[in-house]
């Protein structure tokens, strides 16, 4: 899969899979493990962000903006599996912890 994004940083963590972010690196973890779950790559490249413009729109809450741009978009949004969100922003699983560390809620 490819994910065109605008933030410099984002690309290069999803294309190296590490960060010395505490946070992002979870993410990296996270990301990886659903990569290997499903079989799918990810990979990032830049967009300039006056390119950007439907992402831009979305969050920005500009959704006039964005229909006119994008009339086949459904109107309704697509729910994020519960298991996904579990996965991400719930709780850290054992994989994501160095030993030794707790591997609680993140803060």
């Amino acid at each position: 899969m490819l994910a065109r994004c605008d933030n410099t940083a984002v690309v290069s963590i999803i294309g190296k899979g590490s960060s010395r972010d505490r946070e992002a690196m979870h993410l990296a973890r996270c990301l990886a493990f659903v990569q290997a779950e499903f079989e799918v790559a990810l990979v990032a490249s830049h967009i300039r962000g006056v390119e950007n413009v439907l992402a831009d729109a979305l969050s920005r809450n500009e959704l006039d903006k964005f229909r006119n741009r994008c009339p086949q978009a459904t109107a309704e949004p697509t729910a994020i599996p519960e298991a996904l969100l579990d996965l991400l922003l719930i709780k850290r699983p054992d994989w994501t912890c160095r030993a030794g560390q707790s591997c609680g809620a993140l803060p």
